[in-house]
């Protein structure tokens, strides 16, 4: 995040919110609007997907329904800004960074599907973080951290945010 903030500045304002939010109805139309109110924003690059993959924390079949009233929930609050979804990076073995965690990696990848289909059906603009992590695996942080990266991981991940936000900021006038 520091990498994506420091290449931005002069740019853009960067505003971050990292939350353990998952998918909920609490999140789209409490949490979320009160957190776009200190707008306003021309862009929104987000993700929402690690928090939400524990069985029981998002009921079954309402993670698209949710997903999209995230997205309507940005709409309402901002309607001109630009959307850019991230979708949610690997999820590793514990102790092995060659291998994806069994139980939880199939789980990021049908959210992420799911989360896809929802943001081109809403014509919302998409950085596939999962692609480019997924053939860099040595790149993950490694023993009891199935979750988190490396520095040189982050930076790709920042380059690509922060691609991402240049196109989609207005021109200056």
């Amino acid at each position: 995040m520091a990498h994506a903030i420091k290449a931005l500045d002069g740019k853009a304002y960067v505003d971050a919110w990292v939350n353990p939010y998952n998918q909920s109805d609490y999140l789209n139309n409490k949490v979320l609007p009160d957190v776009l109110a200190k707008g306003p924003y021309d862009v929104i690059h987000f993700n929402m997907g690690l928090h939400g993959w524990q069985e029981g924390r998002i009921k079954p079949g309402t993670f698209e329904p949710l997903t999209k009233g995230y997205v309507e929930a940005i709409r309402k609050a901002l309607p001109k800004a630009k959307i850019i979804w991230a979708s949610s990076t690997p999820v590793l073995l514990e102790g092995d960074v060659k291998k994806f965690g069994p139980g939880i990696n199939p789980n990021i990848l049908e959210q992420n599907r799911m989360a896809a289909k929802v943001m081109a059906e809403c014509s919302v603009l998409v950085s596939d973080f999962y692609a480019l992590l997924v053939d860099k695996l040595e790149l993950a942080r490694g023993g009891k951290d199935k979750f988190h990266w490396t520095p040189p991981a982050y930076r790709i991940l920042g380059d690509k945010c922060v691609e991402e936000v240049l196109k989609a900021l207005p021109a200056a006038n």
